[in-house]
């Protein structure tokens, strides 16, 4: 890789081939790399987004999407999973931050994903009723949410105390779908 320099063509093939040989840090090192040469910084985090969440690495995942987010700042859907990962890696999102991911849910009521990531952000601000609160409204069918929506709806049960409700939630979630740092929320209710 070092023979590669910044040369996006060589960067993207030693990328490419370290994922093949089964190395993923080596692959997003490489690409870590080729997101410093112009015109290749989304392409690049895209692949260490997708490669990071293979390995289950919220950190390097938050990482990417903060820098993609930086880089694409009008872009509701980077800005929203940069602050659910942040979320997952420091548990907290300072007061600006949060408050930016809460004016996005004004332009996306109905997303599940947006609704449950401001109900994140308010729980881990100790904001327990307010985050209970955002989750009921938008008339969201949470049955019908990925996975990681469902764990952030259980775990703020949970938190508000109804416990059963939160059960019932974790029963039916895919498992193997979440992060490590999602499955924690929600062990003490499986």
């Amino acid at each position: 890789m070092e023979a590669s320099g910044i040369r996006p063509g060589p960067l993207r093939f030693c990328a490419v081939y370290a994922e093949r040989l089964g190395t993923p840090k080596a692959s997003i090192l490489a690409y870590q790399r080729l997101s410093t040469v112009p015109g290749y910084l989304v392409s690049s985090g895209r692949q260490i987004l997708r490669i990071a969440l293979a390995m289950d690495d919220a950190a390097e995942a938050s990482s990417a999407l903060r820098q993609l987010s930086r880089f694409l700042p009008d872009d509701d859907g980077f800005l929203i999973a940069a602050a659910y990962m942040d979320l997952l890696v420091e548990g907290r999102l300072d007061e600006g931050r949060l408050a930016l991911v809460e004016s996005a849910l004004l332009r996306r009521p109905a997303d599940a994903f947006t609704r449950a990531t401001v109900a994140l952000g308010r729980w881990k601000a100790g904001q327990l009723a307010s985050a209970l609160a955002a989750m009921d409204q938008g008339g969201i069918d949470w049955d019908r949410t990925e996975p990681r929506c469902q764990a952030v709806r259980a775990a703020i049960l949970g938190a508000n105390l109804q416990r059963e409700a939160a059960r019932r939630i974790v029963r039916g979630l895919a498992w193997e779908r979440l992060l490590t740092a999602e499955r924690q929320w929600v062990a003490e209710w499986r």
